[in-house]
This record gives structure tokens, sequence and C-alpha cells, in this order.
């Protein structure tokens, strides 16, 4: 096992002029305890036959979880001296960087945050531009304590953001609890996240079929359950739906969400969505996680009439929403 001792400076490395295939990247996250590394090692297990390198961060100076990866790395890269989120933002981007110059490059990245981490920014760093000429991320997937989850969304802020911003939610330690509890769970997780593909785990691993087919399925739908109302949870975490037959400005549109965004980050924590544009009458697939926006063209998703967008955050107002896009709507009466 090859291990790179990464310094505590932060220095910003531009990735350019680099020739590569896409690398997968997987960030897995969940609250302390809940299971994370076990998964990994499934994970890693699963990838047994490609080259695989693991980011693994823990906060504090000895990473005590590193110890505990036993399947094969070929690549470890430890961060110990604090939460990627905060103070190792830059330095992630050049562990990045370091990456997409090596000789060899590995098929796969697997970024594994400390318990406490807001894994949005993180997503954020995976989804800002010099990044994804590189960098395909696949899924985040969060790992649950289904023992714990419910305290655990009362006394942090950590778990409900790091549940909403996800793709996949792994439902772990299920032996622990009863069945008619996990459908408790399954019901409480999917009013904090709408979109994410719940699976269930007694140890930490996962099917793995189920798995690979959401990795690879870019395309969602907005659940039915959320149309034109705003879901509540007890733990102040919400969904706010919206939609307008009428079109968006996209620069003005674009310009309103990033500013929302960057300026309420604890607040906003994630956007899906579709939008009808003006000038040239295009339709794109608008996703946000962190303080970066993603516009793409969309296609194959049905309802071509509707600009349809969902809201997940705390305490969200729908009039609230409506005044941060009424300007953005060419022909605006909401």
């Amino acid at each position: 096992m090859h291990i790179i001792e990464i310094g505590n400076y932060a220095k910003k490395i531009t990735i350019k002029n680099v020739t590569l295939k896409m690398i997968n990247t997987y960030i897995i996250t969940g609250f302390l305890g809940a299971g994370k590394t076990t998964f990994l090692n499934h994970l890693l297990k699963h990838h047994s036959n490609q080259n695989n390198l693991v980011i693994e961060n823990e906060f504090g100076k000895v990473n005590i979880d590193a110890t505990l990866i036993t399947e094969k790395v070929d690549q470890l890269v430890e961060l110990t001296s604090g939460c990627i989120c905060c103070s190792l933002g830059n330095e992630l981007i050049e562990v990045l960087a370091k990456i997409a110059h090596s000789d060899k490059k590995p098929h796969n990245v697997f970024i594994e945050t400390t318990g406490i981490a807001d894994t949005s920014s993180i997503i954020g760093m995976t989804k800002s531009p010099e990044v994804t000429k590189y960098f395909n991320l696949k899924a985040s997937i969060c790992i649950v304590d289904s023992e714990n989850v419910e305290d655990r969304l009362i006394e942090t802020f950590e778990t409900a953001k790091q549940i909403s911003v996800s793709d996949i939610i792994i439902v772990n330690k299920l032996n622990m609890v009863g069945e008619h509890y996990y459908s408790k769970i399954e019901s409480l997780i999917k009013v904090i996240n709408p979109f994410a593909k719940i699976l269930k785990s007694h140890d930490g691993s996962a099917n793995f079929n189920e798995l690979e087919i959401t990795f690879n399925n870019n395309q969602f739908l907005i659940p039915e359950a959320i149309k034109n109302t705003s879901l509540n949870t007890p733990h102040k975490i919400n969904t706010v739906y919206f939609e307008t037959n009428d079109c968006f400005d996209l620069d003005k549109l674009t310009r309103a969400l990033h500013i929302n965004f960057l300026l309420y980050p604890h607040q906003l924590f994630r956007l899906k969505g579709f939008v009808n544009t003006m000038p040239n009458n295009i339709r794109y697939l608008v996703q946000s996680t962190g303080k970066h926006m993603v516009f793409t063209p969309a296609k194959n998703e049905g309802n071509n009439i509707k600009s349809e967008l969902v809201f997940i955050g705390l305490q969200l107002k729908t009039e609230t929403i409506k005044r941060i896009l009424r300007p953005a709507i060419k022909n605006h009466n909401i």
C-alpha cells in the first residue's frame, strides 16, 4: 500500500493541459459511528479488480479510520489536520490535482469524510469546473445508523444535511431494530430527501446491483408526494415545490440561485428540477449541492411544459422561494 503524506499547508493547484480518462469518484458520508469505513471496505472489495484510491479524512492528528481499511487499496491519501469541508478545502483540490497529473491514474476515487463534515461543500468542490473535467462524481452515499438516526437528527445539524444532499442513503445496522421501525426511518428520510435511493444494510454491505443502477442513472423524477405542497419534518428540514408555465431568463436564474445558495448555505441545502429558458427555448436539468449550480440540457424526462423546482433546506418558506425566483421569470405573475 502506497501512502501519500500531505502537509498542513493549503495551496490551490489549477489542473490544466492534462489528457486523461474520467475518474469515477464516490463520496461516503454519515455521522460518527454510522459505519462508513465498514461500507467502504465492502465497496473496495466489490471493485477489487480495479485501481482504487482512497482519500480518508479524520478530525484530528491521528487517522484511526485509515487503520480500519482491510481491503486492497492501491493508494491511500490521509488528511488529518482538519475537516475536508473547511480547513482542508484547498488541500483536497491539491490532492485531486496530483491524481490528475499522476502517471498511473486510478479507476476510482473514494472520499470518506469525517462524521461531522458538511458534505455539501465537498460535493461542491467535486463539481467545480476544474475538477469535473477529469473526475466524474458518481454518487454521494450517506450511511445512516438506524439505532440512533432519530436522536442524531434532533441533536445535530450535520446529520440532516448529510442525508439531504446525498444520492443514496444506506440504512445500516438494521439487525438492531425491528422492521416496523425501519418503515418509520424510511418515511422520515423520504421527507428530508425525496430524491435519494434508500437501501437496507445489516453490516455495512449493500446490494451492489442496485448501487450500480443508481450510479449510472442520471435521470430523476420529482416524486408525486411533494408536488403542489411543502413537506415538513419535526427536525426542521422541509421541502418546497415550485412550478410555473412561464420561461426563465437563464442568466437571471443562474445569478439568483448562485447568490442565494452562497448567502444562505446553512438554510438552502439542495435544489433539483427542470426549467424552460429563454431566449433559446432550451430545457435544463438544474442541480445544486453546496455552492455550485449545474445546468445540463434535459432529455427524455417526460413533461416538457412546466418548469419544476424542488428546494430542500431548513425551515424554507414558499413565499421566500417565490421571491427568489420571481425576478428571473420572463412574464412573472407569481
